[in-house]
């Protein structure tokens, strides 16, 4: 059996992150993407 190129948990991840993203351009603000951009943007 063959290993899927793209794990279900990958999938989540990008899916929430680009909901996110999408999110934060609609409101007019920046994403926020780790600890240490938030800490940048601070």
């Amino acid at each position: 059996m063959r290993r899927p190129l793209v794990t279900g948990h990958a999938v989540g991840y990008r899916l929430e992150r680009g909901v996110g993203k999408l999110a934060a351009h609609l409101d007019g603000t920046d994403y926020i993407d780790s600890y240490d951009d938030l800490e940048d943007a601070a």
